[in-house]
């Protein structure tokens, strides 16, 4: 669904496209006639061998130290990615978050950061002011999110469950693992009882008691949002 300049999003005028169409609309103004390894989507997998060292031996051997193979999903070269933050311009501003993406970018961004990957370059950044419900009467997470609740009059979402990890020293601890929270995966619509939640750029709540190596974690069911045209029939 590709989204306007106003960042307000209504199905009954949205263009649509598939994979295929959406590579060749971001593929064509780059100039290839040719796309690298002859792709027809934005992002293609490949198998690589991963090996697990032994610490002791420093090698590695058979069982759980034997190579083996992963599959990895790789963006074709070329293309651009938006990324939104949203920000308190009270605690920190727009310089200092691409620094941190700048950094983030030339370490690697994911688990597979060691071996190479996730690593990614920052083309331009811009301020750019919080979208206007407009007529719209939903907003569209652009994450995860946990809604408050009874916050909302309709729904539309596909649960998704994220089995969480402690990390630093905790993530060596007798019970690294988080309490799984049920949340609703992106793309999820939501029509708000209340209309003063349009005037909050973000949706959802934190989620306490979901850790028992360290009682005060707190998981961010927080989302940002982008107004969207509900029909109140039924039908989004």
């Amino acid at each position: 669904m590709i989204v306007t300049d106003d960042l307000r999003l209504d199905p009954r005028k949205a263009l649509f496209l598939s994979d295929e169409e959406l590579f060749n609309k971001v593929m064509h103004p780059v100039g290839r006639s040719q796309p690298l390894l002859e792709a027809t989507h934005p992002v293609f997998r490949c198998t690589r061998v991963h090996n697990t060292i032994h610490r002791i031996t420093g090698t590695t051997g058979s069982g759980e130290f034997a190579p083996y193979n992963r599959e990895i999903d790789y963006y074709v070269p070329g293309i651009k990615l938006a990324i939104f933050v949203l920000i308190d311009p009270s605690i920190i501003d727009v310089g200092a978050v691409e620094k941190g993406l700048k950094r983030i970018g030339r370490i690697g961004f994911g688990m597979d950061a060691s071996i190479g990957m996730g690593r990614f370059s920052i083309d331009q950044s811009r301020k750019i002011n919080a979208p206007q419900p407009a007529d719209s009467a939903g907003i569209y997470c652009l994450s995860p999110t946990v809604p408050v609740p009874d916050s909302y009059e309709h729904a539309y979402f596909t649960p998704f469950v994220r089995f969480g990890k402690h990390g630093d020293t905790l993530a060596r601890s007798d019970n690294p693992f988080k309490n799984p929270v049920i949340m609703a995966d992106e793309g999820a619509v939501f029509v708000p009882k209340d209309s003063k939640a349009f005037a909050r750029p973000y949706w959802g709540r934190s989620v306490t008691n979901v850790s028992m190596s360290m009682p005060n974690t707190v998981v961010q069911g927080y989302s940002i949002w982008l107004p969207i045209y509900v029909d109140l029939r039924g039908e989004a």
